[in-house]
């Protein structure tokens, strides 16, 4: 049996994806970003991103990419 598109799509926030990146503001720190929605997230190691809802995995976050913004 076949999923409906909508089910499916709401089933897949539910599976985590790794947080592969860091966003260095010159003046306000570093914050992870939503690999769903590319927003960064206030706090680390939050179980789900506070803006999609999207859930976050954090194995592989010492190698996430760095990336500078003026």
């Amino acid at each position: 049996m076949k999923m409906p598109a909508d089910i499916k799509k709401e089933l897949s926030f539910r599976k985590p994806i790794p947080v592969t990146k860091i966003i260095v503001f010159k003046n306000d720190g570093a914050y992870p970003v939503c690999p769903k929605c590319n927003i960064s997230i206030e706090r680390e190691y939050m179980r789900y991103c506070d803006r999609c809802g999207q859930a976050l995995d954090w194995k592989h976050f010492n190698k996430a990419q760095v990336i500078y913004i003026k």
